[in-house]
């Protein structure tokens, strides 16, 4: 059922005994199913994706070949550059997210104070919230998680950066974070426009992006499905969903203490 809905479950454990083998033999046959049908969806998507900066940057070294003027060349060479890092991102982007959906146990877990976490992402995002000249305003209790540092670190950078982008300048961004029963709670709001409602149900597609307010350009479309990969490893999921009157709120929510998955 767990493999039915997209979930990763670990094989039980079920002794030295037949039962075990024939568990082992659909766990190998899952392995292989999921292995070919992955590589084939993300060869698909990949060739799917690169043929537009490709065809940016074969434009503009074929009309490079022509006579113009100094300034329409250094335009046209600052699109080549612009399209490389496009296509150089996209394929970064691609195999961080192509080796955490590989994975199934956590590795290297311990325990993570959240606060000095937020303030971590913020710090490297500082120039971009200056640029913005957006408030910032973290509400976070003395909260601890188990997990693993570095996934967790990224999913919230992917949030945070998500909100820093879509808000307004000298808008407002609220990072909060709270601990429920046995589970962490870890919102990021902007004051944004929102999300429109052809785009509700494909936020998490691969390759799926919106334009930026301010640059009219799209992202790589790989955050937010890293980001739900992350919430998933971790046993725990992501919600992204408008807020009244205006905004976005992305809330991610994890056991407190993961279960120790590396055994």
């Amino acid at each position: 059922h767990a493999v039915r809905d997209g979930e990763k479950p670990t094989l039980p454990e079920l002794g030295r005994n037949e039962m075990s083998e024939l568990g082992e033999a659909f766990e190998e046959m899952r392995d292989s199913l999921e292995g070919k049908q992955y590589i084939e969806n993300y060869i698909q998507a990949l060739t799917h994706e690169m043929k537009s900066p490709l065809a940016a940057v074969r434009g503009a070294a074929e009309l490079l070949e022509e006579d113009m003027t100094v300034e329409n060349r250094r335009k046209f060479l600052g699109n080549i550059r612009s399209e490389t890092r496009r296509m150089e991102d996209l394929v970064q982007r691609l195999l961080e997210l192509a080796a955490i959906e590989k994975r199934k146990v956590l590795e290297n877990i311990e325990s993570i104070e959240i606060r000095g976490l937020i303030q971590d992402v913020l710090t490297g995002l500082e120039p971009l919230i200056n640029e913005k000249q957006l408030k910032i305003e973290v509400e976070s209790q003395a909260v601890l998680l188990t997990g693993e540092r570095f996934l967790l670190r990224q999913a919230l950078v992917n949030l945070v950066k998500n909100a820093v982008e879509f808000s307004p300048k000298a808008g407002v961004v609220t990072i909060a974070a709270r601990q429920e029963d046995e589970h962490v709670i870890i919102t990021v709001e902007d004051s944004g426009a929102g999300i429109p409602d052809f785009a509700a149900e494909r936020i998490f597609d691969r390759f799926f992006s919106l334009e930026r307010p301010d640059s009219k350009k799209k992202s790589t479309g790989l955050g937010l499905p890293f980001v739900r990969e992350v919430a998933i490893l971790h046993r725990g999921q992501i919600e992204v969903f408008n807020k009244t009157p205006e905004g976005v709120i992305a809330t991610l929510t994890m056991p407190a203490r993961t279960p120790d998955q590396t055994g």
